[in-house]
């Protein structure tokens, strides 16, 4: 097992990328979408 987060652990590593302008939730509310400053991290 890799991700061995709880589920408040793995919900507040959300919102930190949230915060840091890395992803976006989108609209319909079940999955997010990596903006360009998080795609910038794995170049």
């Amino acid at each position: 097992m890799i991700n061995k987060a709880t589920p408040a652990e793995y919900w507040a590593g959300l919102q930190y990328a949230k915060n840091q302008g890395w992803l976006e939730y989108h609209e319909s509310g079940t999955f997010v979408r990596i903006l360009q400053a998080g795609n910038d991290l794995f170049a």
